[in-house]
């Protein structure tokens, strides 16, 4: 009875652009298992199992564009949680399917690393890593790396048979539902607040794919251009070096703000800063790093928010007048170069920083996407048109002026 409401409620759900599929078991996009050093317990078979179905399912459904019934891998009380995790899927489809590139997935595989687990009475908590290794259609010949994204399954036994409780994935199109919904609902509740908070963000991804178009056309008639100048060049080539050196490690030199909200800013200013732009202590704006505790004064210690923070460093780099920094904001994105820095968020917040590292041009030799890399979320060689975010913005590093 519960399968059979599932399948009702997802299907009276569904709107044009929406496909629910239900398939015999996919192929295994697995590419290997292993388990980190903080996981003491043999790999049990039964809860691999169960995880690798989910993960299978969730990339079938992202090489196709074509949404897997994936509320079947759930137990029969968690329909919210299993609507929740269908909704993601399904929103991370459906904005795919708006972009002007061709987001299918040629070759797709997965790693999966055990990080830990704990047993709670009649529960499991394992907490999984997942490596993606993906050709999206329209690159084909690149292939976009996604490092140790974040799984939680709280899984439960019922006839010798693990199924899925709840699941938290850290990742983009997956938070912008998770961050925002408020579980504890009815079923009918929360189908409706869930396709509603859906139907906003494909509105939202249609805004974006527009303005894209309406950059691309200025790009293309050279309708925009850039007269900024500053004392010196950026060294694009020492930026781009730096960006794919410390791509998925950390530069001992720095700390590591992965585990306190993200590495994303302090990965991007240190490549700028390796790029030849000075740290700045004069006027009302700075840009620091001398340790990891914040000062915002104007002495050699410490870090200013502007370094670590997402918006506080574009507030710099739109700010900065005189010494340092030299750039320009939220310039048309097709002018983007390797060693400019990105943001992207949603609902008008920008919370994630990313590197340009080059831009991808179709068989004519036109700009079709950007190419970026990214810490906390580590992403390599990844389209920026990839993000789910719908918000995305482009700071134009051009160099620093001495006074």
């Amino acid at each position: 009875l519960i399968v059979k409401l599932f399948s009702v409620l997802i299907n009276s759900g569904k709107n044009n652009k929406d496909e629910v599929v239900k398939s015999n078991e996919p192929k295994t996009y697995l590419n290997k298992v292993s388990k980190t050093d903080n996981y003491n317990e043999d790999i049990d078979k039964d809860i691999q199992n169960t995880i690798v179905k989910y993960m299978d399912s969730y990339f079938k459904s992202i090489t196709t564009l074509k949404e897997e019934d994936m509320t079947n891998l759930f137990c029969d009380d968690a329909y919210e949680e299993a609507y929740i995790n269908q909704t993601a899927i399904s929103l991370l489809i459906n904005s795919r399917k708006l972009e002007r590139n061709k987001m299918t997935i040629s070759n797709a595989k997965y790693d999966i690393i055990f990080d830990d687990i704990d047993n709670e009475n009649d529960t499991v908590i394992v907490k999984v890593l997942e490596n993606d290794y993906l050709h999206f259609d329209f690159m084909k010949d690149i292939e976009s790396k996604t490092y140790e994204v974040e799984n939680t399954f709280v899984l439960k036994k019922t006839n010798n048979t693990y199924k899925i409780k709840s699941l938290r994935k850290v990742q983009d199109f997956y938070v912008m539902i998770t961050n925002e919904y408020k579980t504890g609902k009815s079923d009918k509740d929360a189908k409706k607040e869930l396709d509603k908070m859906k139907e906003d963000y494909i509105s939202d991804f249609k805004d974006e794919v527009s303005d894209f178009k309406t950059y691309l056309s200025r790009y293309e008639n050279k309708k925009d251009t850039i007269t900024k100048t500053c004392d010196y060049k950026y060294d694009r080539t020492k930026a781009l070096s730096y960006a794919k050196k410390y791509v998925t490690s950390r530069n001992s030199k720095w700390s590591n703000f992965s585990e306190y909200g993200g590495n994303c800013q302090n990965f991007a200013s240190q490549v700028v800063y390796n790029g030849g732009v000075p740290m700045d202590l004069q006027g009302d704006a700075i840009w620091k790093y001398y340790g990891n505790d914040l000062n915002e004064t104007k002495s050699k210690s410490g870090r200013s928010t502007s370094w670590t923070g997402v918006t506080f460093f574009y507030d710099y780099a739109k700010a900065n007048e005189g010494y340092g920094l030299c750039a320009e904001v939220d310039i048309n994105p097709f002018y983007a170069e390797a060693g400019d820095i990105g943001q992207v968020g949603y609902n008008n917040n920008y919370r994630h920083t990313v590197v340009i590292i080059g831009n991808i041009k179709d068989k004519n030799g036109k700009i079709t996407d950007l190419l970026i890399n990214s810490n906390s979320l580590n992403l390599e060689n990844y389209p920026l048109s990839g993000y789910v975010y719908p918000n995305k913005r482009i700071i134009k590093i051009l160099g620093w002026n001495k006074a």
